[in-house]
């Protein structure tokens, strides 16, 4: 009986047991197969057991699989035995920090301040330099915070009064038995509109930090923002402060002049960013459609009929990240680009009235489908380019490109079919772009830029 180790455990392989899970750069160890057989991960990296019947290595040592997350099939000599499930890890830190500010800093460039994508370059130092501004005032003023007298309600005892109107009839009533009286008293408090600049700022420099990737600096001003007197502070708030009149509050006003571009706000959103290295897969699926919509914008020009608005909400502590399946956005030329649209058997009820095509074979027919992105030319010739995401390991990408073509080249807008190409694209760089009949892959990932897609042309009239 064939057993893998996954989650401190063994657990038995089979097709009717749910797959262990083994973290991406964790030990691979299967035990209990024939002395030295063939051990195949997806339909191409073969390992020979040893004459015991074991098996171990580690995932990234397969430039195919580095990188890869989610169920990988492992069969014995040609026989199919179960999957396992890859998970992330710190492997895929870097990854995900790289993906979410980019995320971030497109999106709040097209939806805050679309002219600000073309002068990123210009933008603040970088998050260290800023930090070392600021760091030494933020703890001095943390240690001693501007504080005011403000008037307030507290209880008082007599015994503790402080002030000729806090001794009242109330205080008096509840001297016998020791109590105390609700009265108004006067408080010093550092909830103060300096103490909210500074709090501004230290969020400000966080959401940056944390879209140039500068973990470090982000873990600092989180640190900061968790002590008094910041913590206590919302944003907001600081109209008509006096830190001017001191130098301390000035040092930190400077920064927080580089940090408040539309661009650079402080920002929520989408749930996948908070999940972390576990919503990498998802987070892709966010990078893949706002790097179609720049292309979009450089090939057809600014949007139209509300524009990037479609892709934020407004919240009480300010925008939020909102991609929600279906959110089109138009371009002129009748262009349509779509984040997972749901096409169906039934025009009338599927995105933009296309039809999805049944296949003909009864195991591969579906009724429905989401492709990632979409961008649809509409008019007397229409065509519709589909684009799936894959965040998967460089050996799953050939295979994967084709179950999308598979899958989704089959639609009809009135009686014309439509679909134009299917593309894969991966975060592989070194994998080369292939273009079939009708399908294909390409690389795209922060790092190493991003190929250009086969956007539908302009049909001139």
């Amino acid at each position: 009986m064939a057993q893998i180790f996954g989650a401190q455990r063994w657990h038995r392989l089979a097709s009717d047991q749910p797959p262990a899970q083994i973290g991406e750069s964790d030990l691979f160890r299967l035990r209990g197969v024939e002395a030295n057989a063939t051990v195949t991960l997806g339909d191409q990296i073969d390992v020979t057991a040893s004459n015991r019947g074991d098996v171990s290595f580690k995932l990234r040592d397969f430039d195919d699989l580095r990188g890869h997350i989610g169920l990988i099939s492992v069969s014995v000599e040609g026989v199919p035995l179960g999957e396992i499930d890859v998970v992330p890890d710190k492997m895929s830190q870097d990854a995900y920090r790289r993906l979410r500010a980019d995320v971030e800093t497109v999106w709040t460039g097209l939806t805050l301040d679309p002219e600000a994508l073309s002068h990123l370059e210009a933008g603040p130092p970088p998050p260290a330099d800023l930090w070392k501004e600021i760091e030494g005032v933020v703890r001095q003023i943390a240690a001693q915070p501007h504080e005011e007298l403000r008037d307030t309600v507290g209880y008082r005892s007599s015994l503790r009064v402080r002030h000729r109107r806090e001794l009242t009839a109330a205080t008096l009533r509840a001297l016998p038995r020791g109590g105390s009286a609700l009265v108004r008293v006067v408080e010093r408090t550092a909830m103060t509109a300096d103490n909210a600049m500074v709090a501004d700022t230290l969020r400000r420099i966080r959401a940056y930090a944390l879209r140039r990737g500068d973990a470090a600096v982000a873990s600092y001003a989180a640190r900061w923002l968790s002590v008094e007197p910041f913590c206590d502070l919302r944003p907001g708030g600081f109209a008509g402060s006096s830190y001017v009149l001191d130098q301390r509050y000035r040092q930190v006003q400077r920064v927080r002049r580089l940090l408040t571009r539309p661009d650079l706000a402080p920002v929520e959103g989408p749930g996948e960013i908070r999940l972390g290295v576990r919503g990498l897969s998802r987070l892709y699926e966010y990078w893949v459609f706002l790097q179609v919509l720049l292309q979009a914008r450089e090939k057809y020009g600014d949007p139209i009929a509300g524009g990037f608005s479609v892709l934020r909400a407004e919240t009480a502590r300010g925008p939020r990240i909102d991609i929600p399946a279906g959110a089109t956005v138009r371009f002129p030329g009748d262009i349509r680009v779509a984040f997972e649209p749901c096409v169906t058997t039934r025009p009338a009820d599927s995105w933009a009235g296309i039809e999805y095509v049944r296949h003909p074979d009864p195991e591969r027919a579906q009724g429905r489908a989401t492709p990632d992105v979409v961008v649809l030319r509409g008019g007397v010739r229409p065509e519709l380019l589909i684009i799936d995401a894959k965040y998967v390991g460089q050996v799953f990408v050939e295979k994967d490109a084709v179950k999308i073509h598979d899958k989704y080249a089959r639609m009809l807008l009135g009686q014309t079919p439509v679909v134009s190409q299917v593309v894969a694209v991966h975060p592989h760089h070194r994998l080369a772009a292939r273009h079939w009949a009708g399908y294909g892959h390409m690389p795209m990932n922060p790092e190493a830029g991003v190929a250009r897609l086969p956007l539908p042309d302009l049909v001139k009239t």
